[in-house]
């Protein structure tokens, strides 16, 4: 039997809420030729009878005898995939309809790709989307693999890889590597030398759902994460960024000041010294990276001032006019107005009003 071009790993555990829509996704792409490798986790739900009820012969559905958990269970997805490329998807997100035509369009046009990845929507448990992934700069390798470090770029549940790559590397089944087995694997693979392309188009929706990894250990997933930067920078560059400031740049939402906002920006740019010193970098590359640092800065800005009172967020606004002249930049501009945008669709979408707010536009 001819085996498929892409292999389809799709994990469950209680997912019957939306696992409907997940599989109907995949059964409707334009790009007909995978298999669906559909793995039960020891699900006590309905996932079991909604899985049966699908007659479609390029679905392969396998029982776990118990909860084996994630990294387990996407491993043996991986064993068993036949197809030249392998594509992962959640049980509660929605793959648009030419994901894979596209996706499969990139590996047939750069011979050098190793991961094809994309943007993704954002969309709340209901079903409700809030805002768009995308960035005003689309990271080229070379950016993206030294970047990685500090930020996962790469969408786990969205991401097509070659096949014969990722049985290779495979997840790293340890337990310092639960709950950010996808930042540890891209990590390896890009260092290594592997090549990601991102796609610049939104081709899932990704669901915020409340009992998510992300979520529920949110915590001890962020403290995985410092523990493998630090790693990864001490081995490579015999660096490390102080844990205040790498614990922000990695995803802690707290207040920030003038000075926390002034040491991240020199702790990045410590890195990126770093790396100058180690390798020899690309103008395009450079200047990827510096617009990265000065959205970043932006991002975390935003997120903090919830947390502020009035005289960090005078700090904060303060930091952004005089060190990265954000008014004069457009694109950082447009990046404000997105980033200030989904924050007003994702109080629209759970109900919160937004108090005396005007309705934001992007820009």
């Amino acid at each position: 039997m001819q085996p498929p071009e892409i292999s389809v790993i799709m994990p469950v555990y209680n997912g019957a809420l939306f696992l409907d829509d997940a599989i109907q996704s995949i059964l409707n792409q334009t790009f007909t030729d995978f298999e669906l490798i559909i793995i039960n986790d020891g699900s006590v739900d309905r996932t079991e009878e909604i899985i049966q009820s699908y007659h479609d012969p390029r679905i392969i559905y396998v029982k776990n005898p118990s909860n084996l958990r994630l990294i387990k269970t996407l491993n043996r997805g991986v064993k068993m995939a036949r197809g030249k490329y392998i594509a992962r998807m959640d049980a509660d997100d929605i793959s648009l309809p030419e994901r894979f035509a596209l996706q499969r369009a990139v590996f047939e046009s750069k011979p050098d790709a190793d991961i094809v990845n994309i943007n993704a929507f954002y969309m709340q448990e209901n079903g409700i989307y809030f805002r768009e992934q995308k960035s005003t700069i689309n990271l080229g390798p070379e950016a993206i693999r030294h970047l990685s470090v500090l930020q996962n770029f790469i969408s786990h549940p969205g991401v097509m890889l070659k096949s014969e790559l990722l049985k290779h590397y495979e997840y790293c089944d340890d337990e310092s590597k639960e709950h950010i087995e996808d930042f540890d694997l891209w990590n390896r693979m890009l260092k290594d030398g592997c090549i990601c392309y991102t796609i610049d188009k939104s081709l899932l929706y990704y669901r915020d759902n409340n009992n998510s990894i992300n979520h529920t250990q949110k915590e001890r997933q962020l403290g995985r994460m410092m523990a493998l930067t630090q790693s990864l920078l001490q081995t490579a560059y015999k660096l490390e960024i102080d844990p205040e400031s790498l614990k922000i740049i990695l995803g802690e939402d707290r207040a920030l000041g003038y000075g926390i906002l002034n040491r991240i920006n020199r702790q990045i740019d410590g890195y990126f010294n770093a790396v100058n010193r180690s390798h020899t970098l690309s103008k395009a590359a450079c200047k990827e990276m510096d617009a990265w640092k000065k959205q970043k800065i932006v991002l975390l800005s935003l997120r903090s001032l919830p947390h502020c009172n009035m005289v960090e967020k005078a700090q904060v606004l303060a930091y952004l006019i005089f060190h990265l002249n954000w008014f004069a930049n457009k694109q950082l501009m447009k990046f404000v107005g997105r980033a200030a945008y989904s924050k007003y669709q994702k109080r629209i979408a759970t109900g919160i009003p937004a108090k005396n707010e005007p309705e934001l536009a992007v820009i």
